[in-house]
């Protein structure tokens, strides 16, 4: 079953984001190995991302990559909020 994750990041700017993604995506700009579908915003107070997943274990052994690296940011945005769920109804177009 796939795994949605959203990570809602206060104050955080397009430049923050772009940073993160430079470092932990690859750099031919594939998504990384398990992520099927990767969507990123600014909202009127921060910046939101959305991951689709083959799977929750392939979200999470990215995650352990994702958060140190943001740790390690010079100017690292605030912890996000997460949402999560194991998708029932995934449709294309």
């Amino acid at each position: 079953m796939s795994f949605l994750v959203t990570h809602h990041f206060p104050g955080t700017t397009q430049e923050q984001y772009d940073a993160i993604v430079a470092k932990v995506h690859n750099p031919d700009g594939s998504l990384p190995e398990g992520q099927l579908h990767h969507f990123a915003g600014p909202t009127d107070d921060g910046f939101l991302v959305v991951a689709l997943w083959e799977s929750k274990t392939l979200n999470d052994q990215f995650q352990e990559r994702l958060f140190p690296v943001i740790a390690e940011m010079d100017n690292p945005p605030p912890p996000p909020t997460e949402w999560t769920a194991e998708t029932t109804n995934v449709r294309n177009n």
